[in-house]
């Protein structure tokens, strides 16, 4: 069986494994959300800014933002990953760094220091709050409870809102 099949790495998140560990699956994983991140905004560059019309101008503005997108979310990982292996700590500055340098990759790309700036600040806390969240529970607190609401009441409070010839499920108990 090979070490990475074709289907385990298109389904991976970044956090299906602890910190430090599967880095190669990181990089692609958030390279692949970069990418496709990058895709959005230049289809929305296309459609209302640029306007371009030919086959090579569209290639060069799909690039010129699909390009940038993939190398932040490339470099983050791989910077936390390096991060992780150098200073042997899974802590909030293994992420801050790496968001940090990965946002003044955009403003790289986009030729002006300014925009590097607030990139390197919004993906420094950006991945300070993603880590926070996941050392102390935020997202499992948000999903613990799915599954629990019955089937038959719908959705969350739908059965405030039924006034069907039915019997009330709360009268049964």
């Amino acid at each position: 069986m090979p070490l990475i099949s074709a289907t385990s790495i298109w389904r991976y998140y970044y956090y299906d494994t602890p910190e430090g560990e599967d880095c190669f699956k990181k990089i692609f994983c958030l390279t692949k959300w970069g990418a496709l991140t990058g895709g959005i905004v230049a289809l929305h560059d296309l459609m209302l800014i640029s306007e371009a019309s030919t086959l090579i101008p569209i290639l060069q503005r799909t690039f010129h933002w699909v390009g940038p997108y993939a190398a932040v979310g490339a470099s983050y990982s791989a910077l936390t990953c390096t991060l992780f292996h150098i200073r042997k700590k899974d802590d909030y500055w293994n992420n801050a760094l790496a968001g940090f340098a990965s946002g003044l990759i955009m403003g790289a790309a986009r030729k002006h220091s300014g925009v590097g700036g607030i990139y390197a600040a919004a993906l420094a806390v950006a991945g300070v709050m993603y880590h926070a969240s996941k050392a102390e529970g935020w997202y499992d607190d948000l999903y613990r409870e799915r599954g629990t609401v019955p089937k038959e009441y719908g959705s969350f409070d739908s059965w405030k809102r039924d006034f069907s010839i039915r019997d009330d499920p709360k009268d049964k108990v």
